[in-house]
């Protein structure tokens, strides 16, 4: 691997343990907030919790998608099977944190680029024989973008 490789997969791996904090703060956030309602019931939350919770779940489903994006360019760039096997449990590890935690979102549109990106991936994968490392990605693609039909 040349050292733009693994500077790409630092800089992926970071994103992911990222995401996996912000997933905890937020399973935090929601935490404070059900003792708050049940503490003030019956009287009104402001809507400052909820703003902020807002937020944090746009920044997580944000670096979802630069996380899955970023997984992908460098799976079509991997120069070798290590560099893939690298990646795939960086997948794996993610598709985990998104199982484990109880952060619930509504998958998103897929833009017709990123579209293009997986599908030129996902049968990249499948035609180098690394069937399981395809099905990894498209797990993680079926939690976050609701179909395959692209938008764009």
């Amino acid at each position: 691997m040349s050292e733009k490789d693994i500077l790409d997969y630092i800089q992926l791996d970071q994103l992911i343990q990222k995401i996996n904090v912000q997933a905890n703060l937020i399973e935090t956030g929601d935490f404070h907030y059900k003792i708050a309602y049940i503490e003030q019931f019956p009287y009104f939350i402001g809507d400052e919790l909820l703003e902020r919770r807002y937020q944090a779940l746009h920044e997580y489903l944000q670096m979802l998608v630069l996380a899955f994006v970023s997984a992908c360019k460098f799976i079509n760039n991997a120069p070798d099977s290590r560099a893939l096997e690298l990646v795939d449990g960086s997948i794996v590890f993610l598709n985990g944190v998104l199982t484990r935690k109880q952060v619930v979102f509504h998958p998103i549109p897929m833009a017709k680029a990123m579209y293009d990106l997986y599908n030129s991936t996902f049968y990249g994968l499948k035609r180098k024989g690394y069937d399981e490392y395809a099905s990894h990605l498209e797990i993680l693609r079926r939690v976050l973008f609701m179909s395959w039909t692209p938008v764009g």
